[in-house]
């Protein structure tokens, strides 16, 4: 005889043939439970169901924010790299830095570099924060941990504002400085803190000018971002994921040639101490200290810059996730938590983030070549990939395809070999 248990007291209900937990049945019985559940109510919000992930997707409007912001923040210092190398060969050479700019607008470890960008963003209008760097980057990564434990839907809603007030006060801040140039206007140009020496400490060489194009390639990361997001998109997700891709490379291009056309026509130079950003020198000159609009692009900067190190906690959970699903990874990273959020994965990459920005001290100029190297060897490998791809399938327009790809295999290369010779 088999006696048959139906279950009671609410805590499982009977679908599609068979029995699913309620919210009920996740309540813990002791008070110590209870009040841990509570809190991680307040901190990361009710649990979703499986079956609410859909609800969870991005449109094209939060997607620009949360998946593009890592792209569109890097005009706030893509600039200012490509000047720091050129600087070495005196104050002269900084002429170069539009032609680079537009070579790389055509050729066209995120967490810990937008961290400690964003915090070189703040300190730039609040010096004493400089020596904390460390210490202020390390809790926007905190922070951002946080929000996305929440689930990518609630981080997009969170994250949108900043990123659209970051590309309004730049547009405004390029437009006011074009109408000043054309109308005649003589912009002085800000002293930075600690300038390069005038007369330079290195021959212009054709090494050097490729350093800048590499370091000044930092613009380019990001891109990747969109892509590799795609199943986060709201269905249609490939036209949604497109559109976002195409607003975000317009966005980054015109802000990118902007300021660098600003900052080279005015004759901004880079601080050697990094103690104020190019971006903040650019914005005092053309409006003042004092203007309200300095303080709207410096904390929006800071902000965007920020969200561009969501972007990795948005990407790398979810790649690796797929790789545990493979066996590729431990199978830690393919659950996801009460929020449908990929926790291991998020707290990881917070963890080695954290680690990193520790080791090299907050310097953007110290992790970026660090970052390129790792950013560009996936643009190389993905870009020969495509022309692989091309040659064996040799369906409609398969040759212009592999002219594109070939083009940006050999472009991206070149970045790679460049920084890692002259870093490594």
């Amino acid at each position: 005889m088999v006696r048959i248990v139906r279950p009671a007291g609410g805590e499982f209900q009977r679908r599609g043939g068979h029995y699913v937990a309620t919210p009920e049945a996740l309540i813990a019985r002791d008070r110590f439970g209870r009040w841990y559940q509570a809190a991680r109510r307040v901190l990361f919000g009710a649990r979703l169901a499986s079956e609410q992930e859909t609800q969870e997707r991005l449109s094209v409007k939060t997607g620009l924010a949360i998946m593009a912001s890592d792209n569109i923040s890097s005009s706030a210092y893509a600039t200012e790299e490509a000047m720091r190398v050129l600087a070495f060969a005196g104050l002269a050479a900084l002429t170069l830095t539009m032609p680079i700019a537009i070579a790389v607008c055509v050729y066209v470890l995120t967490v810990a570099v937008s961290s400690a960008a964003g915090v070189a963003a703040i300190s730039s209008f609040v010096p004493a924060l400089h020596e904390n760097r460390v210490f202020f980057a390390l809790a926007l990564i905190a922070l951002i941990t946080l929000g996305n434990l929440r689930g990518i839907r609630e981080a997009g809603v969170l994250f949108a504002a900043p990123t659209y007030i970051y590309v309004l006060s730049l547009y405004t801040l390029i437009g006011i400085g074009l109408t000043q140039l054309l109308a005649g206007v003589v912009v002085p140009a800000t002293a930075p803190p600690h300038p390069f020496d005038p007369a330079g400490t290195q021959l212009l060489t054709a090494l050097l000018v490729l350093r800048a194009f590499a370091s000044g390639s930092v613009g380019l990361t990001g891109s990747e971002a969109v892509a590799n997001g795609v199943p986060s998109f709201r269905p249609p997700e490939t036209k949604n994921a497109v559109t976002t891709l195409v607003l975000m490379g317009t966005m980054f291009g015109t802000l990118f040639l902007g300021i660098t056309f600003l900052a080279t026509t005015i004759g901004i130079h880079p601080d050697h101490d990094e103690i104020e950003t190019v971006n903040s020198l650019l914005t005092r000159s053309i409006v003042g200290a004092d203007n309200p609009l300095y303080f709207v692009v410096q904390i929006s900067t800071a902000i965007i810059l920020a969200l561009a190190a969501n972007t990795g906690f948005t990407g790398f959970p979810r790649l690796a996730s797929v790789l545990a699903d493979d066996r590729f990874m431990p199978r830690q990273f393919a659950f996801r938590g009460e929020r449908l959020a990929f926790s291991f994965g998020i707290l990881a990459l917070a963890i080695v983030a954290g680690l990193v920005l520790v080791a090299f001290e907050g310097s953007v100029s110290k992790l970026v070549p660090l970052y390129t190297i790792g950013v560009f060897v996936a643009f190389t490998l993905s870009q020969s990939g495509l022309v692989r791809r091309w040659l064996r399938l040799r369906n409609k327009g398969w040759r212009i395809s592999v002219f594109i790809n070939g083009f940006g295999t050999v472009v991206t290369g070149t970045v790679l070999v460049v920084v890692a010779y002259t870093k490594l």
